[in-house]
C-alpha cells in the first residue's frame, strides 16, 4: 500500500498540521500584544 498518492496525501495533512500550527501560534501572539497594549492604556 506505498503509492506515490499515499505519500503525497500524507505530506499535504502534514502541511496543514504545520500551517495551522503556526497560525494558531500567530493568534495567540496577537492576543498577548492586544491584551498588553489594553493593560498599558
Amino acid at each position: 500500500m506505498n503509492c506515490p498518492h499515499d505519500s503525497r496525501f500524507v505530506n499535504l495533512v502534514k502541511q496543514i498540521k504545520e500551517i495551522n500550527a503556526q497560525l494558531i501560534v500567530a493568534h495567540q501572539a496577537q492576543l498577548i500584544t492586544r491584551g498588553t497594549c489594553a493593560v498599558n492604556l
